[in-house]
C-alpha cells in the first residue's frame, strides 16, 4: 500500500508539471501600483535663504515593476521648491520603496505654492506643496541723536547729553565695546556692554568737560553685532568770562527769563550757557529786544553791557534815571509810566521811536537822534524841546507839558502833531505840508495859519484865544474842534469831507453847512446864531445848538438823527417829522418859551422816560400851525 500511495503521488506531481509546461494560459501577475505617503506638504514658515526638506516615500504595492520616470513642478525655481531625484529612471519591484527629498528654500518674503507631479509607467501622481518665506531675524541699531554740539562750556565745567540707543530689529543687539577718537580727554561716557532684546533701549550719557580753551571734537564708535556706529561730538572750551554787574535783582531775573518765560518778536535767550549769570560776551552778542515792562525794576544798571540791543521796553517801572549813552544800536525805546527825571540817549543815532509819556522829565535832548520818527513825551514837565535836528520826525505827541515854544519847522515829514494843554502862544506849521492830525487844544494861541497844510484831516484848537481860523485850503478836513475861542465866523464851504464840526462857546452869528453833506456831528452851543439850515446834511446823527438865538429849526431832512439838543433858544418853530422819530434817543428843547408846538412823525408817541424834554407849554403834533 505504501508503495502504491507513493507511486500515485509521484504521478500526480509529474502530471502537474507536464500540464504546467505544456500551456500558455497560466495565472497573470498583478500590475504595478503607485502609493505616496503624502498628498500635501506644508513647509510652514521658513527663513529666507534657509533650507527645509521633507521626505516622501513612494511604494510599489503591485506585483509588476513600477518605473519612476520623471517629475515636474508647476512653478519656476523662484518659488523656492526643488526635488532630489535621480537623473535616470527609478525601477521599483513589487513592494519596492523609494524615498524622495522635497526642498523649500525661499528667496523672497511671502507665501509660495506649487504642485509636484511624479511621472511613472502607470501614470502621474500629484503632491500639493506650500510654504512661506519669512525674514531672517536681525538686530537694527537706532539712536535718537548721532551728533551733538555742546556749544560753549567753561573750562573746568561740564555739560551732559544722553543719547538713547534702541534695538529696532527682531533679533538681539549686542553692544560689545566702544572707542573714542579725537579729544578723548574732553568727552567721557558711561558705556556698559550689554545685550538688548528687540524693542529695548539703552541711555548712553556723554559728558563734555573741557580742560582748556578752544574747539574740541571727538567721535565715539560703538561696536555691535551689526556693525560699528559713530556719534560725532564737538564743543568749545571757554575761559571764565567777566560777568555783567546787575544790582537790581528784578532786572537780573528779567534778563535770565528772556527766551523762556519772556518771549515774543525779536526776543531770544540771553543766558545761552544757562549758568544763571550774564557774561559780558552774552550781553554784547545779544541784538534783540530787552523787555522788562511792569516788573518792579528800580535800576537798569548793567544795560550798558548790551551795546547791540535794538529795542528796550521798560515801561511801568519805578525808574528815575535811564542812561543809554552806550547803547548806540537802539531803534526803539518804550519807557512810559515810569518816574524818569533824566534820560541820556545822546549816542543813539539809529533811534526811530521814543515813547516817554507819563514821566517827570523837565528837559529832553533829542538833537543826536536824527533818525527819530516817533516822539511821545506827553504828561511830563517839559519847558523846552529842541527839534531842530529831527528832520525825519513823523509823529510828535507833547500834550500836557509846559511848553511855551515849539519849533517844528525843520520836520517837513511831520504827519501827526499833538501839543494840547501847554503854554503855546504861537506855532509855525507852514513847513509841515504832510500834516494830517493837529491837536492844539488848551493853549494860548491867538492865531493859527493852516493854509500850507492841504493834507490836514483832524484839527483840534479848542480853548485858545483865536479870533479867526481860515480852513478854506484844507479840503481834506474831516473833523474840526474849535470851541472856546473868540471866533465870529467860519467858512466851511470848501470842506466837503467834513464829518464833525464842534465850535461851542464862540461868537458865530452865521454858519453855512450846505456844502457839508458828509457831516454827522455838529455842536455849536453858546454862539450868536439866529438861523441854521440843515436840509443838505442827510447824514447828521448829532446836533447840539443850545444857547443861541435860533427862531426856527427844521430837521425833517435828517433821517439819521439820533440826538438833538436845542434848549435855550428863541424857537417858535421846531419841525422834527423826519420819518424816523423812533431813532432819536434824546431830544432836548426846553427854555424856548415861544415854542408852542413841535411837529413829529405821524403815529409817533414821544417817550415819557425823560429822553424827550420840552417846556410844559409846548405840545407835540403831526400838523403844527
Amino acid at each position: 500500500m505504501k508503495n502504491m500511495k507513493f507511486t500515485l503521488a509521484v504521478m500526480a506531481v509529474v502530471l502537474l508539471w507536464v500540464v504546467g509546461c505544456s500551456t500558455d494560459d497560466g495565472p497573470e501577475m498583478a500590475p504595478a501600483a503607485f502609493s505616496v505617503d503624502k498628498k500635501t506638504i506644508d513647509f510652514g514658515e521658513v527663513e529666507i535663504g534657509s533650507l527645509k526638506n521633507v521626505k516622501i516615500t513612494i511604494t510599489n504595492t503591485g506585483e509588476d515593476d513600477l518605473v519612476l520616470k520623471d517629475y515636474s513642478l508647476s512653478s519656476d525655481d523662484t518659488s523656492g521648491f526643488s526635488v532630489n531625484f535621480s537623473e535616470s529612471e527609478v525601477i521599483l519591484p513589487a513592494d519596492g520603496i523609494f524615498e524622495m527629498d522635497v526642498n523649500f528654500i525661499p528667496t523672497v518674503e511671502g507665501e509660495k505654492t506649487s504642485v509636484l507631479t511624479i511621472v511613472s509607467n502607470i501614470g502621474e501622481n500629484k503632491i500639493n506643496l506650500k510654504g512661506e518665506g519669512v525674514p531672517v531675524p536681525v538686530a537694527v541699531f537706532g539712536i535718537d541723536i548721532d551728533e551733538k554740539d555742546f556749544g560753549d562750556v567753561d573750562t573746568g565745567g561740564e555739560v551732559a547729553q544722553v543719547f538713547t540707543v534702541t534695538n529696532q530689529g527682531t533679533a538681539d543687539l549686542h553692544l560689545m565695546s566702544y572707542s573714542v577718537e579725537g579729544d578723548a580727554g574732553s568727552f567721557q561716557t558711561d558705556f556698559t556692554a550689554q545685550t538688548m532684546a528687540p524693542g529695548a533701549f539703552y541711555e548712553l550719557e556723554v559728558i563734555f568737560m573741557p580742560q582748556s580753551k578752544g574747539a574740541k571734537s571727538a567721535v565715539i564708535t560703538l561696536t555691535t553685532n551689526v556693525g560699528d556706529h559713530t556719534i560725532g561730538l564737538q564743543g568749545n572750551g571757554v575761559v571764565n568770562e567777566p560777568v555783567v554787574t546787575i544790582p537790581d535783582t528784578n532786572f537780573k531775573a528779567v534778563l535770565l527769563a528772556h527766551g523762556s518765560t519772556i518771549a515774543g518778536t525779536n526776543i531770544s535767550k540771553i543766558d545761552t550757557n544757562d549758568d544763571g549769570e550774564i557774561q559780558v560776551s552774552e550781553a554784547e552778542s545779544y541784538t534783540g529786544t530787552i523787555s522788562s515792562s511792569q516788573r518792579g525794576v528800580n535800576d537798569l544798571s548793567g544795560i550798558e553791557a548790551f551795546i547791540n540791543i535794538t529795542e528796550l521796553r521798560c515801561d511801568n517801572n519805578p525808574l528815575t534815571q535811564l542812561d543809554l549813552s552806550i547803547n548806540s544800536s537802539l531803534r526803539t525805546i518804550i519807557a512810559y509810566r515810569c518816574e524818569l527825571t533824566s534820560i541820556d540817549i545822546s549816542n543813539s543815532p539809529a533811534l526811530e521811536t521814543l515813547h516817554l509819556d507819563d514821566n517827570k522829565l523837565s528837559n529832553l535832548s533829542v538833537q543826536g537822534n536824527t533818525n527819530l520818527k516817533i516822539l511821545r513825551v506827553q504828561r511830563n514837565g517839559l519847558t523846552k524841546l529842541d527839534l531842530s535836528q529831527n528832520t525825519a520826525l513823523e509823529t510828535l505827541l507833547v500834550d500836557d507839558n509846559a511848553l511855551s515854544v515849539l519849533d517844528v519847522s525843520n520836520s517837513p515829514n511831520l504827519i501827526s502833531l499833538m501839543a494840547q494843554r501847554n503854554e503855546l502862544t504861537n506855532i509855525d506849521i507852514t513847513q509841515n505840508s504832510a500834516l494830517e492830525t493837529l491837536y492844539l487844544d488848551n493853549n494860548q494861541l491867538s492865531s493859527l495859519n493852516v493854509s500850507n497844510n492841504p493834507n490836514l484831516k483832524l484839527l483840534w484848537v479848542q480853548l485858545n484865544a483865536l479870533t479867526s481860523l481860515d480852513i478854506t485850503t484844507n479840503s481834506k478836513l474831516e473833523e474840526i474842534r474849535c470851541g472856546l475861542n473868540q471866533l465870529s465866523s467860519m467858512d466851511l464851504t470848501q470842506n466837503l469831507d467834513l464829518k464833525l464840526f464842534y465850535s461851542d462857546v464862540n461868537k458865530l452869528t452865521t454858519l453855512d453847512v450846505s456844502k457839508n453833506v458828509a457831516l454827522t456831528s455838529i455842536s455849536i452851543a453858546d454862539n450868536l446864531l439866529t438861523s441854521l439850515s440843515l436840509k443838505q446834511n442827510p447824514a447828521l446823527e448829532y446836533v447840539s445848538c443850545p444857547r443861541n438865538k435860533l427862531t426856527n429849526l427844521d430837521v425833517s431832512s435828517n433821517g439819521s438823527l439820533q440826538r438833538l439838543i436845542c434848549e435855550s433858544n428863541q424857537l417858535k418853530v421846531l419841525i422834527l417829522n423826519n420819518g424816523n422819530n423812533t431813532g432819536i434817543n434824546y431830544m432836548g428843547a426846553k427854555n424856548n418859551p415861544d415854542l408852542t408846538c413841535i411837529q413829529i412823525d405821524e403815529g409817533f408817541e414821544p417817550p415819557t422816560d425823560g429822553s424827550w424834554n420840552k417846556d410844559d407849554s409846548t405840545s407835540y403834533s403831526t400838523s403844527c400851525p
